[in-house]
């Protein structure tokens, strides 16, 4: 079957980067946002393994 006279479809979104750029702002301290988890480990929230096997890997 010959496309060669057939124009490209549309997209289906635009092709410009419509994200917003990186700005540092302020932010919550370790503390802060480890403040109400039910399970911490040093500066990490703790959460239940959810794949088998020993030790959870």
């Amino acid at each position: 079957m010959d496309t060669e006279h057939i124009p490209p479809t549309a997209q289906t979104i635009e092709l410009a980067n419509i994200l917003r750029d990186d700005v540092v702002q302020p932010s919550f301290t370790v503390d802060e946002a480890l403040s109400n988890a039910p399970e911490r480990s040093v500066d990490h929230f703790v959460v239940p393994a959810i794949l088998g096997g020993e030790g959870g890997a």
